[in-house]
């Protein structure tokens, strides 16, 4: 079983009726840096991300998710589609 290092921020389901979730890394431990995700498929890796500056909102505390729904979303398309996964991801309630 894979141990996540980070905290699940947000799950999608693929157009391949897959479960994607996206861990996000910094916020649970303070070795990463603050922004960085991983994406999981299967409870493997299939793709990572990071969230940069721009993206963030001032307001935003260390303890709050880095970027909003549709951002995630976003960028976890963009991700999964640099390393060869080709999936329509969807939010997943």
């Amino acid at each position: 079983m894979l141990e996540f290092l980070g905290e699940t921020i947000a799950y999608f389901t693929g157009d391949d009726e897959r479960a994607y979730e996206v861990d996000h890394l910094g916020r649970t431990n303070p070795q990463q840096d603050w922004g960085k995700c991983t994406i999981y498929r299967d409870r493997k890796q299939v793709a990572a991300f990071t969230i940069t500056a721009p993206t963030l909102t001032p307001a935003r505390s260390p303890n709050d998710i880095p970027a909003s729904p549709e951002e995630l979303l976003l960028l976890a398309q963009d991700a999964l589609i640099e390393n060869g996964v080709t999936v329509q991801l969807t939010h997943r309630l």
